[in-house]
């Protein structure tokens, strides 16, 4: 009898998400690698972010790379876009600092006015390239801060990461 029960309300429990409209897809969260940690909001819903090399290998979840060796982070936006003629205007910003704070780079418009429009197809992918190209004493990780956001509209991303340079 008691197993009886149990079906019962797992199938009132799953009729009552079928009947709000609720069901995995709707609550399913991000993708998130390489510790990428991220907020969404005014409408902006996000598949996944994770890091890349530039060769496009994938790099490991310790957030290791090189002096000279660029960072790609990508993030795959769902839907969030306020789209004008079939066009989206981008902003994001990035600021890269020390395990001390101690800003290293500082770039508050990485799409300036010209080159902010994109078609709604290709602003699903962003990506946004991170380098250390020196480091005059041991730095143990350097936290990168990014942000994107919808010049059209309300939405935004903001996050960070941690890489970890090393000398080759």
């Amino acid at each position: 009898m008691q197993k009886n029960k149990a079906i019962v309300i797992c199938i009132l429990i799953q009729m009552m998400f079928a009947s709000t409209g609720y069901n995995q897809v709707a609550i399913k969260k991000p993708v998130l690698l390489n510790n990428i940690s991220l907020t969404a909001t005014g409408g902006f819903v996000v598949d996944s972010a994770y890091l890349l090399y530039e060769d496009f290998t994938e790099v490991k979840k310790e957030n290791i790379t090189f002096l000279n060796k660029k960072i790609i982070m990508w993030i795959v936006i769902k839907k969030g876009w306020t789209v004008n003629d079939g066009m989206v205007k981008v902003g994001a910003s990035e600021t890269i600092l020390t395990n001390r704070n101690e800003v290293v780079l500082k770039q508050d418009e990485l799409f300036p006015e010209g080159n902010d429009v994109a078609s709604i197809d290709d602003a699903r992918y962003i990506s946004l390239k991170a380098v250390i190209t020196e480091m005059k004493n041991e730095i143990p990780y350097f936290k990168v801060n990014f942000s994107v956001w919808d010049k059209n509209g309300s939405g935004k991303i903001t996050g960070t990461y941690r890489l970890v340079v090393k000398n080759e």
